[in-house]
């Protein structure tokens, strides 16, 4: 805007200055342009029709021009008729101009000057009119045929209220994106098409082929996000058939159920030659943010760092299967010096329906946790009187229910009796309660809002491009250390399978629990610490030296959680079989306790924590101590 502004004024001044030194034979036409640059300014500014500004400003000048120069320099008979002079104009439209001038501009043309000007810019606003109407009826599909010719685009596959947030997002992030459904409502083809998003539409029911016409052999990327689990499982094996896998194609699948995780996982065990594909949940991506932006030590660090501390107790009102992701990723991850394990208390009002839900996500849970149900319903019940009955600190409180207006009161209820507790509220960023809480920080400092869907539907999140760069990092990193030691290193990460990636990437984000026991901290490279200096290799190792085996075992401890989390089980010590066919049937001979280990398998974690510096570093990260 203020660049269209700058050139109306420089033109301005231009033109007036050539009038006053009398530059120009005709001064009249010289006012006639100012005027035009001026009108298409106000309409810009007042408008804001970015899209149109050049055709618009193409008619306005040629009809200004033109006119001008027919009433001008017509022939007497002629130029007495303004209709005459607009009707002339309005045919330079149609590239034919009428031959009733009587004099020439200059020697450069037979025709005056403003008809010259005239004729060409109607001719390129022509021109420019039809591109702008082919674009707008054949741009999409023209830019579909480009994608499926020279590829590099991502293919979204379903469209729903959760992939319409993931689409606007990667168009957010310069990513091209083709999009494959059943059907479209007009309302969905608008805004698809508002975004520059080609559509294709599944009427045959050939996914197979309609994949094919989206390019998908020369697509970077596949996310299948059907709400239906079974659908995303069914166009996964359509792609298999149909993709080569020396393809550099990537497959992301949207998978809530565990039972639709499991087939997925008998799949890639069966398939020898496949293409790279990994699986996503929404609401795990949420729980992942969540608990790393707000981690589950933050204030009870000196309780954790004991062997007879106290654990943390984290109480869920309303278990869906948002709260039940959180539980589940807290498992995962709250691996301590404490011997005593981690407490749930579960409010909800269907207690049956999830505590079976809970039994498909999170095998062995009771092994690794004390949970607690009981079946209230908050609509019916004082959750302070409920409160009163639980015997144990409450350390966390996560509140998702069906109505966000509800967890909002029962939330701000809870600050009361448990003032210095983290409360966890589900609700839309839209929401006016929500805003006036952001507003009123200071006051409602426990409540903490639950990431969203916007936040997490986006490349960095579903394509994992950031976590698994940095997993794979961390990867590259440890495996230069076994090198230096004459170890035999580990496959690369692009040889592990998705379930030893996901394995490491859990090692990854336990790494900052780690600094936490140690009495360390991470500070980014690019913040300057003053208070405390950067450890050096030296000084962190000697740092380390006396906690480096219990922190062995809690990592090792993590690792069984991990597997026995997903269903594994320990392997005989005296099996025959090989570890591929242990691994088939999920079982491993170290998920064991950290005393019934060998040495040398024991200095697998031993390692995680000699190397978490380099780790760190590899992050662009400086750790320094906390000072707590």
């Amino acid at each position: 805007m203020k660049y269209h502004i700058l050139a109306a004024i420089i033109f301005t001044l231009f033109g007036s200055i050539g009038i006053f030194y009398q530059w120009f034979n005709d001064p009249g036409y010289v006012l006639v342009l100012i005027a035009v640059s001026w009108v298409t300014t106000f309409f810009y500014v007042h408008f804001r029709l970015k899209k149109y500004i050049v055709p618009g400003f193409l008619i306005l000048f040629t009809l200004a021009s033109g006119i001008y120069g027919f009433c001008q320099h017509s022939h007497d008979l002629y130029k007495h008729s303004f209709l005459n002079s607009v009707y002339s104009t309005i045919r330079l439209f149609f590239l034919d101009v009428d031959s009733v001038f009587n004099d020439a501009a200059n020697k450069y043309t037979e025709i005056p000057l403003p008809i010259e000007l005239a004729r060409w810019t109607a001719a390129f606003s022509t021109i420019t009119t039809i591109g702008l109407f082919l674009l707008k009826y054949f741009g999409l599909s023209l830019k579909g045929e480009l994608y499926s010719i020279f590829g590099g685009h991502i293919i979204v596959v379903g469209y729903n209220e959760k992939s319409s947030i993931l689409i606007k997002n990667l168009r957010a992030a310069k990513q091209r994106v083709s999009v494959v459904a059943d059907n479209f409502s007009d309302e969905d083809k608008k805004e698809l098409f508002k975004l520059g998003v080609p559509i294709y539409i599944d009427e045959s029911k050939d996914m197979a082929d309609l994949l094919i016409k989206s390019g998908v052999k020369k697509a970077k990327h596949v996310i299948l996000f059907h709400e239906d689990d079974f659908i995303n499982l069914e166009n996964y094996i359509s792609i298999q058939n149909e993709v080569n896998p020396a393809s550099q194609l990537q497959v992301s699948l949207h998978l809530e159920h565990p039972k639709s995780l499991q087939v997925y996982e008998r799949m890639l065990k069966e398939e020898k030659d496949k293409i790279k594909s990994y699986s996503f949940s929404t609401y795990q991506l949420i729980a992942e943010k969540m608990l790393m932006e707000n981690p589950l030590f933050l204030g009870y660090e000196n309780q954790l760092r004991k062997p007879d501390g106290e654990p943390l107790h984290l109480l869920f009102i309303g278990f869906g299967k948002r709260n039940q992701r959180i539980a589940f990723q807290a498992l995962n991850l709250c691996h301590f010096m404490t011997k005593n394990k981690i407490k749930f208390t579960i409010f909800d009002r269907e207690i049956e329906k999830v505590k079976k839900e809970w039994g498909f996500l999170a095998k062995n849970a009771d092994e690794l946790a004390d949970i607690k149900f009981e079946g209230i319903d908050l609509v019916n019940h004082d959750i302070t009187k409920e409160l009163a009955k639980i015997d144990a600190p409450i350390t966390h409180v996560f509140l998702s229910l069906h109505d966000d207006f509800l967890d909002i009161i029962e939330g701000l209820e809870l600050i009361e009796p448990l003032p210095d507790v983290p409360v966890f509220i589900k609700m839309k960023d839209n929401h006016k309660v929500s805003n006036w809480l952001d507003i009123n920080e200071k006051e409602y400092k426990v409540v903490k809002r639950y990431a969203s869907q916007e936040e997490v539907l986006n490349i960095d999140y579903v394509l994992n491009k950031t976590l698994i760069d940095q997993a794979k990092k961390a990867h590259d990193n440890y495996q230069k250390q076994r090198v230096k030691q004459n170890i035999e290193p580990d496959k690369n990460w692009d040889q592990l399978s998705s379930f030893k990636q996901e394995s490491n990437r859990y090692q990854m984000l336990h790494n900052d629990t780690k600094l936490m026991l140690l009495g360390l901290k991470k500070s980014p490279k690019d913040e300057t610490v003053h208070s405390c200096k950067p450890l050096s290799l030296e000084k962190f190792e000697k740092h380390i030296e006396p906690y480096k085996e219990a922190l062995a075992e809690i990592e090792h401890k993590r690792w069984n959680a991990f597997h026995f989390l997903r269903g594994w089980n320990t392997a005989s010590q005296d099996t025959q079989l090989s570890k591929v066919e242990l691994e088939n049937l999920k079982l491993h001979k170290s998920l064991v306790p950290w005393e019934e280990l060998s040495e040398p398998t024991k200095d697998y974690d031993r390692d995680t924590i000699k190397y978490l510096l380099l780790y760190y570093k590899s992050q662009s990260d400086l750790v320094t101590e906390d000072g707590k």
